[in-house]
């Protein structure tokens, strides 16, 4: 896969995305990665909504 084109993000909706067709989920060594999903160009309007999940699920596991 091509990444240059594509949101690659952590957070907890990646089966939804997967699922759906919106969105792919990362590989590494044979291994899906479990919060990590590529969201194509294809899917551009996704990506605002998925900016902020991203920053909320970062927020939400940081220590203060």
């Amino acid at each position: 896969m091509d990444a240059s084109h594509h949101l690659l993000r952590r957070a907890p909706r990646v089966t939804a995305l997967a699922d759906s067709g919106r969105g792919e989920r990362m590989v590494m060594r044979d291994r899906a990665m479990r919060e990590w999903v590529f969201v194509g160009e294809d899917a551009t309007d996704l990506w605002p909504d998925v900016v902020a999940e991203a920053f909320a699920f970062v927020d939400e596991i940081t220590p203060r």
